[in-house]
């Protein structure tokens, strides 16, 4: 009579084993996004708010000569992210959007107060990040 309520145990445990790779792994692709943008602002190939992001989106895409992908934090305004999305989907633009707050990007890239959107403009960090947020794509192992 018990082997019921045993195999509910055991399919209750299964699941919350199976779910917890998964949360691991988001936890890796938030920690190496948050990583890329810390280089980005470091090597100032990066602008940060929403006016500059959105004039730099216009900026680059007129000009045709570079990459650039814009991040938008999870706890963004809905104008912002509305203003931020549109302007990215008009202009074909890649969006990373929700994967860290405004003040763990903040801390990321040495700012003070809380970071709504940014845009990153280098070429090689712009492809990293693309790959990284790829949905079936894994992080990297052992860094």
């Amino acid at each position: 009579m018990n082997d019921g309520r045993d195999l509910n145990l055991e399919r209750a445990a299964e699941k919350e084993a199976s779910e917890a790779p998964e949360a691991a792994y988001e936890t890796e692709r938030k920690r190496l996004l948050l990583t890329y943008l810390g280089f980005a602002a470091k090597s100032k190939k990066a602008v940060f708010g929403t006016e500059l992001t959105l004039k730099e989106i216009c900026r680059v895409k007129r000009a045709k000569k570079s990459e650039i992908v814009a991040v938008l934090s999870s706890d963004a305004s809905e104008r912002t992210k509305k203003q931020v999305t549109d302007k990215c989907t008009f202009h074909n633009v890649f969006l990373v959007s929700g994967m860290a707050t405004g003040a763990e990007i903040s801390l990321a890239v040495g700012k003070k107060s809380g970071i709504a959107s940014l845009a990153v403009t280098d070429r090689g960090l712009c492809a990293a990040i693309k790959k990284l947020c790829e949905k079936n794509n894994k992080p990297p192992a052992g860094d």
